[in-house]
């Protein structure tokens, strides 16, 4: 993404062409961290706009009050679970939703301290996600 600034003062940005962007950041699904490296203008100039994110996730919202937990209560509660698997399961479970927890608490200090708003907006749409997954879980336990 390159950036400039308008009239105004303020910084206006510019998306990078979409199969460029793909390419750019495709490198960080390789896992080689020299790879990383040496790319890593291309993957900055590529990533998108925090605007660009924070539209992204308000057309991507969700509702966690909408799932309906009834087929997995009933499967969980019908003997084809061993005591080990349901274990396992609320220990694996537990750690998500404890993940979720924290994170939802732990963005809050970097929201504050964003320099510019975009970023703010940004850190506060993601505080909201981790939120949202955080009474999830909690009515998926439930």
């Amino acid at each position: 993404m390159s950036s400039a600034t308008n009239g105004n003062g303020a910084r206006a940005t510019r998306e990078p062409a979409g199969e460029d962007a793909l390419s750019a950041l495709d490198v960080l699904l390789d896992g080689d961290i020299d790879k990383v490296m040496a790319q890593l203008d291309k993957i900055v100039e590529a990533a998108p706009s925090y605007r660009k994110l924070i539209s992204r996730w308000e057309n991507q919202g969700w509702n966690s009050e909408v799932f309906d937990y009834s087929r997995d209560a009933e499967e969980w509660n019908s003997g084809s679970w061993t005591e080990d698997e349901k274990r396992f399961m609320i220990w694996s479970l537990s750690e998500f939703f404890l993940g979720e927890e924290r994170v939802t608490t732990e963005l809050l200090p970097f929201a504050i301290a964003a320099p510019d708003d975009d970023q703010r907006i940004f850190l506060a749409s993601q505080i909201a996600d981790e939120a949202r997954h955080v009474v999830f879980f909690d009515r998926y336990y439930r």
